[in-house]
């Protein structure tokens, strides 16, 4: 199969050393997409104050509910397409990025119109508060409205991710990251927008890094270099792309859901608990980076394997990596119980009365669920590599389990300790989510997916 560009084969070579090189770039790009929140949430809270820092922390969970399911097709493209691209059957690569053209643009209309219509339900269901609520109602309308630029930047990135380029897209996301800043600079403090010119910010950023992505494959891969004839939708393969598609969008569904839970029962204890939380995730979210990207790297590699027919080789890496995630995990442990406290005053500003409640507050809430990241690892290992197997019927059902324990945690621990008894429920969903996919794995009955996967997809 030919191709140009940064493509990677995973099949061939040393495992640890093929999935650190093509992990690095993601971890990279990981910390470099967050920057589009992080910077959203120091300049808000810097110069806004902390109710702004709430109002755009209260939308994290609906946000990341609203686009989960996209999330979860893009993924599908990502396994499929590395399936075919591993079996070096180039005519079913190109089918799976046209029929992920067109369900994407169905998709981003359908998302558009949630976002829009509604943000401010769903915001009131979880009851946020009075004083922060338009701010987060008008965040999300913008952020979800215009999320087509993110889809097109994530369907892009899953494919060229499939076929083993994993640099391309680090490129894009760091001068996104760039104009990221300089517009929340302009919206925020020159033009005085507040919550909405973060916002806005934040969709031209991703716009950016979506149209250079796009114009890029176009140009360096001739792999993707598709037909009139050829752009039509596959039915076929259409219908088990979709089936895939849904399976892992209502994984990261119930995900979401138990975030949404989660924030809805935190926004009952007031602003101060909702900004220090959602200080919190921002700085968990760059502690457990590492390993959250690794997992997604080993995805690609197992999808790879699995449709080379390698099975030994997927054994072999996912005994490295698990070794190397546990440790990060650790590693990511120490540096939050020594640092954590002082990180997480970077979001506040100094003149903020509520400063040092929202501080002691996150350091609580970093320091309870640092002493769970091993099982958060190893969960995120053992689902992505099923995932990229095409096993997705456990980790479906990994994810409910999460699902009802954080969900029904939350509320328990909260009623017998307050807020700080919500910071365990996702930690005990992680243990108790691991259970069925670590079985799964372990049990080796996924030794027999390449010759499904021949079946599943004929020419």
């Amino acid at each position: 199969m030919t191709a140009n560009g940064h493509v990677k084969n995973l099949t061939e070579g040393r495992p640890l050393k093929l999935i650190l090189m093509f992990a690095l770039p993601m971890i990279i790009g990981g910390v470099v997409q967050q920057l589009y929140s992080v910077v959203d949430t120091l300049i808000v809270g810097n110069t806004l104050g902390s109710q702004a820092l709430a109002a755009v922390g209260a939308t994290g969970s609906t946000i990341f509910f609203m686009i989960s399911f996209m999330l979860g097709l893009t993924n599908a493209f990502s396994i499929v397409t590395a399936h075919h691209f591993g079996a070096g059957n180039q005519a079913m690569v190109k089918k799976t990025v046209v029929n992920a053209i067109f369900l994407s643009a169905i998709c981003a209309v359908a998302l558009s119109l949630v976002g829009i219509y509604g943000a401010r339900p769903l915001m009131e269901l979880l009851q946020t508060p009075a004083e922060i609520i338009n701010q987060s109602v008008i965040y999300i309308q913008i952020c979800i409205g215009f999320s087509v630029a993110q889809l097109a930047y994530d369907v892009a990135a899953a494919i060229l991710r499939a076929i083993g380029d994993s640099k391309t897209p680090l490129y894009f996301l760091i001068i996104s990251a760039f104009s990221n800043i300089v517009l929340d600079l302009v919206f925020i403090l020159g033009m005085d927008m507040g919550v909405a010119g973060a916002a806005i910010a934040t969709v031209i950023s991703q716009a950016i890094s979506a149209v250079l992505c796009i114009i890029y494959i176009i140009k360096k891969y001739p792999i993707f270099h598709i037909s009139r004839r050829e752009f039509r939708p596959d039915f076929k393969q259409l219908k088990l792309v979709t089936k895939m598609g849904v399976t892992m969008g209502l994984q990261s569904c119930f995900i979401s859901v138990g975030e949404m839970a989660a924030t809805g029962v935190i926004n009952g204890f007031g602003t101060t608990v909702v900004a220090a939380y959602t200080t919190g995730i921002r700085v968990e979210e760059f502690a457990t980076l590492a390993f959250i990207n690794l997992s997604q790297a080993f995805s690609i590699y197992a999808g790879q394997n699995i449709g080379a027919h390698k099975t030994a080789r997927i054994q072999e890496g996912f005994r490295k990596i698990a070794v190397l995630i546990i440790f990060l995990s650790f590693a990511s442990m120490a540096l939050i119980f020594n640092f954590g406290d002082d990180v997480a005053r970077w979001f506040i500003s100094d003149a903020d009365s509520q400063i040092n409640s929202v501080v002691s507050i996150a350091y609580q809430y970093l320091c309870t669920s640092a002493c769970f990241y091993p099982f958060l690892g190893m969960i995120l290992l053992y689902n992505n590599t099923l995932r990229g197997m095409g096993e997705l019927g456990i980790p479906l059902m990994s994810g409910i389990i999460e699902l009802l324990s954080k969900v029904g945690l939350s509320i328990i621990l909260a009623s017998l300790f307050g807020y700080s008894g919500i910071w365990y429920a996702a930690p005990i969903g992680w243990m108790l989510g691991m259970l069925p996919s670590l079985i799964r794995y372990h049990q080796g009955s996924w030794k027999k997916r390449p010759s499904k996967i021949t079946d599943a997809y004929p020419e």
